[in-house]
């Protein structure tokens, strides 16, 4: 059983990630998780433009923002 699921945000480390379990022949679901980032929808745009096309419809998206909804925090 190749199957995996990789925290990924488009960033480099996550990028490199994917391409790297890929080419060892594990196949990868990309789970996103929007926390309340305040560039949660740049992450994820990044994310779908460095994926290959087959792949896109693998990401699992996870929204879990409301968990800071009441945060006064710009740190997110």
């Amino acid at each position: 059983m190749n199957n995996g699921i990789l925290l990924a945000s488009g960033g480099l480390d996550s990028t490199t990630m994917f391409y790297w379990l890929e080419n060892q022949d594990i196949n990868v679901s990309p789970l996103f998780i929007n926390f309340g980032q305040h560039c949660a929808k740049k992450e994820l745009k990044t994310l779908k433009s460095v994926l290959p096309q087959e792949s896109l419809s693998e990401i699992i998206e996870l929204d879990i923002s409301d968990i800071y909804k009441f945060s006064l925090s710009a740190s997110l």
